[in-house]
């Protein structure tokens, strides 16, 4: 009676049959360990039509003032470029794939530049630190105390202003901002162009008071 012989895989095949089906399998790990990738955001201007004031649009003979932004405080929990957003009135949460294009600060003085000179109808907008010699005829100088939202609901910004007449040694003006805007959709571009919404509105508080100011005095 023959016995049947069993035959076994050399040890060698075994192992490099699983040394072969394993490179693959550690090669695919990198893709599906890799981070998401990081996507940039961008305040920009909302205003498109120069102010008219109460007594109708500003004379043409006006003489065009000078005026600089600045300088700007940020408060400490803004000054990154990650987006924050305030899920509840006592959390924050800073979004590490969802960034501002540059830091806040610098975001901020582009878009109040551009919705400001649209507004006033002027390219003498300039930004602080200004040259003794480039002494604005108004300046305004801002606190963001609060710039954050949630998302798919509001944004907030809250922000005290001061405005001041031949640089800064006459205070026109000093208030604080409270503006609400709300975001109908989820992410984070409708969160953006929220808060790109709510700079044009306090441009636009802004640049109202100085056409009011240009107004009653004469500066020039």
């Amino acid at each position: 009676m023959q016995t049947e012989k069993k035959t076994h895989r050399p040890f060698s095949i075994s192992f490099f049959m699983t040394v072969f089906l394993f490179i693959p399998a550690v090669a695919m790990l990198p893709g599906c360990l890799s981070t998401p990738p990081t996507r940039y955001y961008s305040l920009v201007p909302v205003e498109t039509k120069a102010l008219i004031s109460a007594s109708g649009a500003i004379p043409r003979d006006m003489a065009v003032p000078l005026v600089g932004i600045g300088p700007l405080q940020l408060a400490k929990y803004l000054d990154r470029t990650q987006i924050v957003i305030r899920p509840t009135p006592h959390r924050v949460e800073i979004s590490e794939f969802d960034q501002w294009i540059s830091n806040l600060a610098d975001q901020i003085y582009l878009t109040m530049q551009e919705n400001l000179s649209t507004l006033l109808g002027t390219d003498h907008i300039v930004r602080y630190p200004w040259k003794r010699s480039s002494e604005p005829d108004f300046q305004v100088s801002i606190e963001v105390i609060q710039m954050d939202g949630v998302l798919g609901k509001e944004v907030k910004l809250v922000a005290r202003w001061h405005l001041y007449h031949k640089g800064g040694v006459k205070l026109i003006t000093s208030e604080k901002a409270k503006i609400i805007e709300s975001v109908s959709e989820e992410g984070f571009d409708p969160l953006a162009r929220a808060h790109s919404r709510t700079l044009g509105k306090l441009c636009r508080t802004i640049a109202t008071e100085i056409t009011m100011a240009r107004q009653k005095t004469d500066p020039y």
